[in-house]
This record gives structure tokens, C-alpha cells and sequence, in this order.
């Protein structure tokens, strides 16, 4: 077996933890009304792209890498593009919580307007 298979292998574990405690976070926050203000929303926001991103790698990626596919590998450009969408919006959406948490901070009086 060769060291690539070893490792999407090794993928197959770890994106099914991120695939349960993504979606777990969001259903907890989806289903919890008390839940439902800006810092809460944006959390789900980048558990559910965190989500998407370990689902298109299980599904996907893994499978690719494991059996050597040759037609797996001729649209692998297209679910590139959304591992690259799910990752660009888990990171601004990551800058997004830090300014939220830094207006809380810091700046409640704008935050109070930014964040209704």
C-alpha cells in the first residue's frame, strides 16, 4: 500500500469526528432559541462550512486517494473549488467572530449597533 492510501486512510477517522462535531454544533444552536444572537449564528455559520469541508473530504477526497480512481480524479477540480469555498468562508467568518468578540470587549456601545 502506498504512503498517499496510508494516509487518506488515516483521513477517514479524523473527518468523521469533524463531520458529527460540526453538525452537532449546529443542530445545538439551531435548536436553541436561546441561543440566537450574533456570536451563536456565526459560530453555526463556520461549524456548518467545517462541516461541508470534512463531508466533501470523506466522500470524496478519501475515496479518491484510497482507490486510485481515474474518474474521481478528472472532476477533482470541481470539489476543489468547494473545499476552497468552505474553507474561505469558515476563515471570514472566523475574522468575523473575533471582531464580534472584540466589540463585545471593548466596544459594547458598538457592538450594541453592529451586532443587533
Amino acid at each position: 500500500m502506498k504512503a498517499e492510501q496510508l494516509m487518506a486512510i488515516s483521513l477517514i477517522p479524523l473527518t468523521s469526528l469533524g463531520i458529527v462535531c460540526n453538525w452537532l454544533v449546529v443542530i445545538a444552536i439551531s435548536g436553541n432559541r436561546s441561543l440566537n444572537h450574533s456570536f451563536s449564528l456565526l459560530t453555526a455559520t463556520q461549524a456548518a462550512a467545517n462541516g461541508v469541508f470534512s463531508v466533501l473530504y470523506l466522500v470524496y477526497v478519501a475515496p479518491m486517494m484510497i482507490l486510485d480512481l481515474k474518474v474521481l480524479k478528472d472532476c477533482s477540480q470541481h470539489v476543489g473549488f468547494l473545499l476552497i469555498i468552505c474553507y474561505d468562508i469558515s476563515i471570514q467568518t472566523h475574522v468575523l467572530i473575533t471582531v464580534n468578540r472584540f466589540c463585545a470587549v471593548f466596544l459594547p456601545v458598538v457592538y450594541k449597533n453592529l451586532f443587533k
